[in-house]
């Protein structure tokens, strides 16, 4: 698979003719060299990039590119509030602000993503479309507009998967010099938006989902790798350093250094969507120390962890009442899984590493799983585990 996506970045690059990296040095330039330098109005530019709240919106003006027919819209996006609708994660729009077509989110239809136009004439409502309820996680969402002699396709794509049906129209749009991009409007002045874009792209020429880029990974994630694992162990490792500085580092033992933390975890949320548990597992990342049977850590959802471990046995609470280990709670061999709140559908798993004598660091998520935790992370944790509903 790597080398795959390798061997198609030079075609795609080609293509490109709007890049923005929102979480990275230059997060208003255009590194495609299209578009004027973007104008955020109302929202922020932060480390995890261009933070929309209702109302807030940036553009950038002035397309000097190709003409776009054949085109592939591209947002690498987080939402933060599922009910904040109608706005579009990344809209070309002609300069007189006529036709424009858009990646929005829930505009008629509430919990999903539609190819958004100028009074709806290529849009419709996807059939056999699933709900996206996800706030924790960054998705990548694409449309592609494929004009294929006389016939004409758009596809919806979520994370190199086709989002509904396809379905083909009539009427595929060109934008050619002066279009504009527009983030958190739709168009003009209309649509809203909570969200939190990391990345946006706009290639001449129709991509598949198949090979729709994900975003450029941050500066601390390792080729191949999940951006879900490589931030969620990132506010792990913040959690333990308040605890104890220094103890994970790259100038370190092996065993502590952060590239071989994230690569084992990696491997364990691979196996866990192997067995079954799905795509989006992390529902939050938990920092820890441990020694003398007990352990203290942070979690970024349930803050402040207690817990003790001992013959084999692990439990423990969150700050927010979250309970660790109801129904089965253990350790061995440097790994730990637990179910929280007793729930059926959920586990706290993760890696114990020791620093020194007795005393070490914990570093884990809390998952969820479309099975049992017992099937889909039993096999990685290499001991039987009894079902936890």
């Amino acid at each position: 698979m790597i080398t795959l996506l390798l061997a198609l970045a030079p075609a795609h690059a080609q293509n490109l003719v709007g890049h923005w990296v929102f979480d990275g040095a230059t997060p208003t330039v255009d590194q495609a060299g299209n578009f004027d330098d973007l104008v955020v109005t109302g929202g922020t530019l932060t480390s995890e990039g261009l933070d929309l709240n209702e109302g807030d919106f940036a553009r950038a003006d002035g397309y000097t590119g190709p003409t776009l027919t054949s085109k592939t819209l591209v947002s690498t996006v987080r939402i933060n509030d599922l009910v904040v609708r109608s706005g579009s994660v990344l809209t070309i729009v002609n300069s007189a602000e006529t036709v424009f077509d858009a990646i929005v989110w829930a505009e008629r239809q509430p919990f999903r993503w539609m190819a958004g136009s100028d009074f709806f004439r290529r849009t419709i409502d996807l059939a056999n479309q699933a709900d996206h309820t996800d706030t924790a996680s960054f998705h990548t969402m694409a449309i592609v507009y494929d004009v294929s002699g006389a016939s004409q396709t758009i596809t919806v794509c979520r994370d190199g998967v086709a989002v509904g049906d396809a379905y083909t129209t009539t009427n595929i749009a060109s934008f050619g010099t002066t279009s504009q991009a527009l983030f958190g409007l739709r168009h003009g002045d209309r649509g809203v938006l909570d969200a939190t874009i990391r990345e946006a792209r706009i290639y001449d020429g129709a991509l598949t989902c198949a090979t729709v880029p994900s975003a450029t990974p941050p500066a601390d994630c390792d080729p191949g790798q999940d951006t879900e694992v490589c931030e969620g162990a990132q506010t792990a490792f913040d959690a333990v350093e308040a605890l104890a500085p220094g103890a994970i580092d790259e100038g370190g033992p092996v065993r502590l250094r952060p590239t071989t933390i994230r690569a084992k975890l990696q491997a364990m949320k691979d196996e866990a969507e192997s067995e079954g548990c799905g795509a989006d597992l992390v529902v939050q990342s938990v920092g820890a120390t441990y020694g003398s049977n007990s352990i203290t850590g942070e979690g970024d959802v349930g803050g402040g962890f207690a817990g003790s471990y001992g013959g084999g046995d692990l439990t423990g609470l969150f700050d927010d009442g979250t309970s660790v280990g109801e129904v089965f709670g253990s350790y061995r061999r440097g790994r730990w899984l637990a179910d929280t709140d007793g729930a059926g559908d959920r586990a706290l798993v993760g890696l114990f590493i020791r620093t020194s004598g007795p005393n070490g660091v914990a570093v884990g998520f809390e998952l969820t799983c479309a099975v049992d935790p017992s099937q889909g992370l039993g096999p990685w944790y290499g001991a039987e585990v009894p079902p936890f509903n």
